[in-house]
């Protein structure tokens, strides 16, 4: 709960010039849950892994942003978080163009990103 609650406060003391989106994105066949601190420069997506959602980057995500003025993305991926999940249509390769789908909407299009995992 302390973390939780530092995690806000983090948040609340970023740039004011930020805008956080916390949004569920269709990506079908996924809904995707999306975090973003937009920034002025080159966006960093962070993908979370064994098994965690996107909230395994929360203490870090602001300060990143603040430091460094870039726009930072975290998101659940599918089954996970806030996202859904198609058992029955599930492929690595489905999971990947959903996550462009998703990005495709915040005009993320062939765009470079720096991948943290």
């Amino acid at each position: 709960m302390k973390q939780i609650l530092f995690v806000w406060l983090l948040l609340l003391t970023v740039n004011a010039h930020a805008q956080l989106i916390d949004t569920l994105v269709n990506a079908r066949p996924y809904r995707l849950h999306v975090r973003m601190l937009k920034g002025k420069k080159a966006p960093i997506l962070f993908e979370s892994g064994g098994g965690q959602d996107a909230s395994q980057w929360d203490s870090i995500a602001a300060v990143v942003h603040q430091r460094l003025g870039a726009t930072v993305i975290t998101y659940d991926r599918a089954g996970f978080g806030q996202s859904s999940f198609d058992t029955a249509g599930y492929t690595i390769l489905q999971e990947i163009k959903s996550l462009e789908k998703a990005l495709h909407q915040f005009g993320y299009r062939n765009t470079p990103l720096l991948l943290v995992g």
